[in-house]
């Protein structure tokens, strides 16, 4: 058993070293410039059920922005266990706005297929949906034709 689990990290050791950074490393590090690029600076590390790859206050510590990098090819929205916890970044996002420690914020996954991100758009509403709030997930392009970013702005 050891001797399979030393054979994978090895595997994925000289394929990141091979052919450079994952697809999900790219994602999370445009997902990183995107968040920057809308004012969060400063680094969110507070979490109570597991933890973003991207997680961002603005420099007044008044707006959070809660982010994960989902790779089509094997992280979608039909993935339960992909899905259970986004559930729970979000349920965390919400609950930081409701208890009134954020005005406001930005909730968003990236990901590399535009028929992912209209998935990711739907189901994400579907979740808005159920804690009374008006569906609005957009979806945008922001690299074309590799990276597109599903967010809702409060």
């Amino acid at each position: 058993m050891s001797s399979d689990i030393n054979k994978m990290v090895n595997d994925s050791l000289k394929e990141k070293f091979l052919h450079g950074p994952s697809e999900h490393d790219r994602l999370q590090g445009e997902l990183t410039k995107w968040a920057e690029y809308k004012g969060y600076t400063k680094k969110y590390l507070e979490f109570e059920n597991g933890k973003p790859d991207v997680s961002r206050e603005n420099p007044k510590k008044v707006s959070i922005f809660i982010g994960d990098a989902k790779d089509s090819a094997n992280e979608d929205a039909k993935n339960s266990e992909t899905w259970s916890r986004i559930q729970g970044y979000f349920q965390e996002f919400t609950a930081l706005l409701s208890k009134g420690r954020y005005k406001g914020g930005i909730f968003a996954i990236a990901t590399n297929s535009d028929d992912t991100a209209s998935v990711w758009a739907h189901t994400l509403n579907r979740l808005k949906t159920m804690t009374d709030d008006k569906p609005n997930f957009r979806s945008n392009e922001i690299n074309q034709g590799k990276t597109w970013i599903i967010s809702w702005k409060v």
